[in-house]
């Protein structure tokens, strides 16, 4: 805790909300940078050839032992699992890597920040047509030039 008060200026104790928006973020680095290793051990395969180029400064000991673990059984069946549970996700979103709990924060604050902007203006405040939910699935599964992302979605779901 001591050191994402000195990193970041954030006290646990005094801001709970702050502490864990800074524990979230260093959380998605972390994924993503275990995903920036995977990727480069799996261009370096087969697993003798990858063992001898480890990733960036990472100890060849270390990296011996990642690499141990991406080959390991039980690596190799919860990745196996994760495939299968992916393919039956049949309302794929198109938002990439921001998570949802991102997104509808950055919805909320885009929407603030228009009220905001009307109050200023003197003018009527005007609330989108759609509940925030309505707007975060259209814009976690529809795009402007391809439309919803599934034949099913189109079908189903108001233009």
């Amino acid at each position: 805790m001591f050191i994402i008060k000195v990193t970041f200026g954030v006290d646990a104790h005094d801001n709970e909300t702050d502490f864990k928006r800074v524990t979230k973020e260093i959380s998605e680095r972390l994924r993503k940078y275990r995903y920036k290793l995977k990727n480069h051990f799996d261009k370096h395969l087969p697993i003798k050839n990858a063992r001898l180029h480890p990733y960036g400064i990472i100890d060849i000991d270390v990296w011996g032992k990642m690499c141990d673990w991406w080959t390991s059984p039980e690596f190799q069946k919860i990745s196996d699992r994760n495939k299968v549970n992916r393919s039956k996700n049949d309302t794929p979103h198109v938002s990439g890597s921001m998570s949802f709990a991102r997104r509808y924060d950055v919805y909320l604050k885009e929407s603030q920040e228009r009220q905001e902007r009307q109050n200023e203006e003197n003018e009527e405040v005007k609330s989108p047509e759609e509940g925030p939910a309505i707007c975060m699935y259209k814009d976690t599964h529809f795009r402007e030039e391809t439309g919803w992302e599934t034949r099913e979605l189109s079908r189903t779901t108001m233009k």
